[in-house]
């Protein structure tokens, strides 16, 4: 091969490669950009599910809380109906409100 062609092959393979590292890195680029949003998209993500933890902590506590009280409500309830039974007395089914 006579040296000006390979002298003009040699300057367009590294053209070539010139071009494919600038290809290569402009994808690099493109994918950090998508990365640092999906990021992003997930530490709103995270902080939503962090929100949603503590509501969901605030009803458990809250539901534990009536339950609590409805036990206690049944207990009385019970009492009140065991001493009524021991006095001998009925309400009416008219005058039970439920």
């Amino acid at each position: 091969m006579p040296v000006g062609v390979a002298l003009v092959v040699a300057i367009g393979e590294r053209d070539i490669e010139k071009k494919t590292t600038e290809d290569q890195e402009a994808r690099l680029i493109k994918q950090e950009k998508q990365i640092a949003a999906q990021e992003g998209q997930i530490a709103a993500q995270a902080a939503q599910i962090k929100e949603q933890a503590k509501l969901i902590a605030d009803q458990t506590k809250l539901i534990a809380d009536q339950t609590k009280r409805t036990t206690h409500l049944e207990k009385r309830v019970t009492q009140l109906i065991e001493v009524m039974k021991k006095n001998k007395i009925e309400i009416p089914p008219e005058e039970v409100v439920v």
